[in-house]
């Protein structure tokens, strides 16, 4: 390995494509639920119906950015250093650690 290599290998680790992914996810999130939250404050003039809304709005930003980041981490890939798909499967070390030697 050489030291042209070293940062370009960060780019092909999964971990870091799925950390991109995850935070790339939540602020796209986070975008959508400011915007929601500003147009429910033009929109509605009765404050305790705002501050609901606006509660509701946001719990519902934090159950779709947990699904995102769930999604995110549990989703199969490329990978480089194979050179084919992989998965995140918990049996897959099992499957290559006893399979038969040809």
């Amino acid at each position: 390995m050489t030291m042209e290599d070293t940062p370009t290998r960060g780019l092909y680790d999964p971990l870091i494509a799925k950390l991109v992914a995850s935070a790339t996810g939540i602020f796209v999130v986070v975008a959508v639920v400011r915007f929601l939250n500003r147009a429910l404050s033009r929109a509605l003039r009765d404050t305790d119906t705002r501050y609901r809304a606006q509660n509701f709005v946001t719990f519902l930003g934090y159950v779709v950015a947990f699904l995102v980041v769930g999604a995110v981490l549990t989703a199969t890939g490329w990978s480089s250093r194979r050179g084919t798909w992989w998965t995140t499967s918990a049996a897959e070390p099992l499957r290559t650690r006893f399979s038969p030697i040809c």
